[in-house]
């Protein structure tokens, strides 16, 4: 162990800025991939939403003709707890879509710690300052990536228990009334 002057600032060794710098990376890649999986959760579910419904109301536009009322093609209670039910299920439910939606939406980047042309154009000529340098990109680009990990996240968890409980709501009122 090194000690080092008063007035001189305390600087890791190339060994520890290595190591800090592998286990940037290892984190990188491991939010990377939690996010690749998160946005397929949010399109499962915008899926799974659109299935939902199109599976309620597939007999709602009436193609054979009967004489069914739109209470009745749209399975919609007559008694007053049963509208508040149903409209609360079909509030849920929509609610859930919106959010996943807006989920979904592009809205950043993701980052990466260097481009492509900084690879090609490395000028660094000391260890130190590259691994210096790499370190302060990993850093800036992890907080930059679990703020976009984040909202796509919190737009997951805010949707389950809606979509849920609102599926649960509209398949009994549609098949157990």
């Amino acid at each position: 162990m090194s000690t080092n002057n008063s007035n001189e600032p305390y600087a890791p060794s190339n060994e520890v800025l290595r190591i800090a710098v592998e286990e940037q990376r290892r984190f990188h890649n491991e939010l990377t991939s939690s996010f690749a999986a998160t946005r397929a959760k949010i399109l499962y579910f915008i899926g799974a939403s659109l299935a939902l419904l199109t599976f309620l109301y597939a007999g709602a536009s009436n193609p054979d003709g009967h004489k069914l009322t739109v209470h009745e093609r749209l399975f919609i209670p007559h008694d007053l707890y049963g509208l508040i039910f149903y409209f609360a299920g079909l509030t849920l439910v929509l609610y859930a879509l919106a959010k996943l939606i807006h989920g979904a939406k592009p809205d950043s980047l993701w980052s990466v710690p260097f481009e492509q042309e900084d690879f090609i154009t490395l000028k660094d000529t000391d260890e130190r300052i590259y691994l210096e340098k790499l370190k302060n990109e990993y850093v800036k680009t992890t907080a930059s990536n679990l703020a976009v990990h984040d909202r796509k996240s919190c737009a997951l968890k805010d949707a389950f228990y809606p979509l849920l409980l609102g599926a649960i709501v509209l398949v009994v009122l549609r098949y157990f009334q």
